[in-house]
């Protein structure tokens, strides 16, 4: 019985360790390539001071995310994006907010959609593009002009 318990508590106890190693070492890439990438890019733009990252959880979430900000012609406005990290598969999984607001200068519209999620390899953050892995995937969606809230179309 001893053996039993010393061996379960070894167990917890590697098992404790493994997840704060990966929590710090998710914490390590959170602020040392993720954050300076959108902070410092032509694709996306963030408001640094506005980064949630819960280490522990493998979670970073982003306040008012602007896909493609010097765009004339399409510029996506989010009011987050959750970013979740699986330390296992070495994969990012974002998901963007409930509402999303596409501009293209002179018409407005907004897509609402469930479940929406964007799947991607991590070493597509260090522009390797050997093994590229993206899954796009979305429940039922709505888009809507922003003027007067009518229906486009539902997907």
């Amino acid at each position: 019985m001893r053996k039993i318990t010393i061996t379960l508590g070894l167990l917890v106890a590697t098992s404790i360790l493994a997840w704060v190693y990966l929590a710090t070492k998710f914490e390590q890439i959170a602020k040392n390539e993720i954050l300076p990438k959108l902070t410092n890019s032509e694709y996306i733009s963030v408001n640094p001071e506005s980064v949630v990252i819960e280490k522990f959880k493998f979670k970073m979430t982003l306040k008012d995310v602007t896909i493609f900000p010097k765009s004339n012609v399409l510029k996506t406005f989010s009011d987050q994006a959750v970013a979740c990290y699986n330390p296992f598969s070495d994969k990012i999984v974002m998901r963007l907010g409930d509402k999303i607001v596409q501009s293209s200068g002179k018409i407005e519209s907004y897509t609402k959609a469930k479940d929406q999620k964007i799947e991607f390899n991590r070493t597509l953050l260090s522009n390797k593009f050997e093994d590229i892995h993206i899954v796009i995937s979305s429940g039922e969606a709505e888009a809507y002009f922003a003027s007067d809230n009518s229906l486009i179309s539902r997907l």
